[in-house]
C-alpha cells in the first residue's frame, strides 16, 4: 500500500512539476537534441533558451554510462 501511495505521489508531483515549467517558459522556446544511444534514437527536448543546453549534455551523459555499463555485461 505505502508503494502505490508513493508512485501516486510521485506522479502528481511529476505532472505538477511539469505544469510549472509550461506555464513558466515560453512554449515556442524549446532546445531538442537526438543521439543514437542504446540501439534507437533518443531525444530531449526542455523548455528554455540556450543555455539548458548543458543540462541536455548532463543527461545524454548519463544515459552513455548506462548504455556503456550494460553494453559490458
Amino acid at each position: 500500500m505505502k508503494k502505490k501511495l508513493s508512485i501516486i505521489t510521485a506522479a502528481v508531483l511529476l505532472i505538477l512539476g511539469a505544469a510549472v515549467l509550461k506555464s513558466k517558459y515560453n512554449t515556442d522556446d524549446v532546445q531538442s537534441q537526438t543521439r543514437f544511444l542504446m540501439d534507437t534514437y533518443c531525444t530531449i527536448q526542455v523548455p528554455g533558451s540556450i543555455e539548458v543546453l548543458d543540462v541536455i549534455n548532463l543527461a545524454f551523459k548519463r544515459i552513455e554510462e548506462i548504455d556503456s555499463k550494460f553494453d559490458s555485461l
